[in-house]
């Protein structure tokens, strides 16, 4: 009985030392148990000359929400008094299902992995600009539906390019 209450903690102690190790970076990047569909990428190329405060460039923050509905995300940014709500990275409303957020320097190119929740129709981007208005700062893009159906082709993996320019987000077409 020893024996075995010893390998029991030996294993939970070696599990919780392991799950405790890793960064959410990490677990990010390694998602071996998700379909392609269920993962999302996301390409930012930052302006060497983003977010310039006094002719400097600055970092700046990227929130990334999920949502299931515009409208919540679409009055905060038609609110310039609220739109600091947005860069908050909280959730604002039901409609945000999941939301992320991300610290970027000039001149950095970044590629962001982020699980797709369920039920997710927008990503919904606000940036911190120190001189920008919100709706520079802010973009929503509709992704392809998720949904695997009959006779209907698997869904695709979601890719975006993002530019983080100047003083604006805007979405590359590829």
């Amino acid at each position: 009985m020893r024996v075995v209450n010893a390998v029991l903690i030996a294993v939970l102690l070696g599990l919780s030392l392991a799950c405790s190790s890793c960064s959410n970076d990490e677990k990010r990047q390694d998602m071996p148990n998700r379909t392609p569909a269920q993962i999302m990428t996301l390409n930012l190329a930052v302006s060497d000359r983003v977010n310039c405060i006094d002719g400097n460039p600055a970092s700046l923050v990227l929130c990334v929400y999920q949502l299931d509905m515009r409208r919540d995300f679409d009055g905060l940014v038609d609110d310039p008094a609220a739109f600091h709500r947005l860069l908050d990275g909280e959730k604002f409303a039901d409609s945000v299902l999941g939301r992320e957020r991300y610290f970027l320097n000039p001149g950095e190119n970044k590629r962001i992995l982020i699980e797709r929740r369920p039920g997710a129709r927008l990503l919904g981007l606000a940036a911190g600009y120190y001189d920008s208005l919100p709706q520079d700062a802010s973009l929503v893009i509709v992704l392809p539906s998720a949904e695997r159906r009959m006779l209907r082709p698997a869904p695709r993996p979601v890719v975006l390019d993002i530019e983080v320019g100047r003083d604006a987000l805007r979405q590359k077409r590829r």
